[in-house]
């Protein structure tokens, strides 16, 4: 799933609202760093999740 697609299914209009939200500038660069980390990791986190899911249907 894209970026833009995973920020708009969580309730996002997109990269600039998400790092808002965490209280972030994403005109500055290590804001904007910090936002992706931040979302890379929500989306491993949702990655597992699903992950586990697929497993226990088996």
């Amino acid at each position: 799933m894209s970026q833009s697609k995973w920020l708009k299914n969580s309730g996002y209009s997109g990269l600039w609202e998400f790092g808002l939200s965490y209280g972030l500038k994403i005109h500055d660069q290590e804001d904007l760093a910090e936002a992706k980390q931040i979302m890379q990791g929500l989306r491993d986190m949702d990655q597992e999740e699903w992950e586990k899911k697929q497993t226990q249907k088996k």
